[in-house]
């Protein structure tokens, strides 16, 4: 039907449903040695008996805990604490971790933005002389400057 998911849990109610097969068939094998096997061979069959018997205890202990699981695993149980799980996440635990992130966002932008401010600080100020060191490289090639001494003093 629409709007149904399939049960995920299909797989128990065919294995109680082999389970039962294989104990009715227990019982059949346990009826036919008690009558006709023991008249026709004429031995005693009780070890076999016994062992049939625990077999078929058993198949009703396997049944009896499919059936526990089947009702452990059932909707009305497991529906509840899945709800509440969503809703305690989406609704709660979504708000504070979004306060949190945010929170965390600023102390890293406040700390990064103050160290790039204060680096510069760290270090002493190096001014290059660039009129300095044009002329030494035109004297060193024997080459003029480009700017005389008073066009210089508008660019220092």
């Amino acid at each position: 039907s629409p709007g149904r998911a399939e049960d995920p849990f299909l797989f128990i109610h065919d294995y109680q449903h082999d389970l039962a097969n294989a104990t009715s068939r227990i019982d059949d094998v346990t009826a036919v040695l008690q009558t006709n096997l023991v008249s026709l061979c004429g031995r005693d069959f009780s070890q076999i008996e016994t062992l049939i018997a625990t077999v078929s205890q058993n198949m009703i202990i396997l049944g009896q805990s499919a059936t526990a699981a089947l009702s452990l695993l059932s909707c009305h149980r497991i529906s509840p604490i899945y709800k509440s799980l969503i809703h305690e996440g989406m609704c709660q635990q979504s708000v504070t971790g979004a306060v949190w992130i945010f929170s965390s966002f600023l102390v890293i932008a406040w700390n990064g933005m103050i160290m790039l401010m204060l680096r510069s600080s760290l270090y002493e100020n190096e001014a290059v002389d660039l009129f300095s060191k044009e002329e030494e490289f035109l004297s060193e090639n024997g080459a003029s400057s480009v700017c005389d001494a008073s066009q210089r003093s508008h660019f220092v």
